[in-house]
């Protein structure tokens, strides 16, 4: 038989309210990203397989905002690279502490770089689908590889 103690009261923390935000917040953008990714996938599958089409204009007007938004995710990884080194924060052991910290903190799971880089494999694989839709994978799949290998110096 389990038995409970009385352990007095407790009181929350305005550190542990913070925490646990924090971290459901934490869970839900995961979870959001990892159904995004597994609708993108599924919006391909249903394109490969002839559950949806559109024009090749209409994919083409969507097929262009995406790619803007492409560049704005390598605008954005541009700027992160900056975390790529630990801020110098002294060479006292605090500092160096903190240094990795905030370096992990911007780089690691969960992060702003991670987050930017779940954003696009979800661009990416928007775009793949609504080029089999329109029918125009193939033909973007060559010319791809025309220019990789004319890129390789290959006839």
């Amino acid at each position: 038989m389990t038995e409970f103690k009385d352990m007095g009261p407790t009181r929350a923390t305005p550190g542990d309210a913070r925490k646990s935000a924090a971290f459901f917040a934490d869970a839900m953008r995961a979870a959001s990203f990892a159904q995004s990714q597994a609708a993108a996938g599924k919006l391909v599958d249903s394109a490969r397989e002839g559950g949806f089409r559109v024009t090749r204009d209409q994919a083409n007007e969507l097929i262009g905002a995406l790619r803007r938004c492409l560049d704005r995710i390598d605008s954005v990884e541009n700027r992160l690279q900056v975390f790529d080194q630990e801020p110098p924060l002294g060479d006292h052991d605090y500092g160096k502490l903190m240094s990795r910290h905030m370096q992990q903190a911007a780089t690691g799971p969960g992060s702003v770089r991670s987050a930017v880089e779940k954003l696009r494999v979800i661009v990416e694989t928007s775009i793949e689908a609504l080029l089999h839709a329109s029918s125009q994978y193939d033909e973007a799949e060559a010319t791809a590889a025309d220019a990789l290998t004319r890129g390789l110096g290959n006839p």
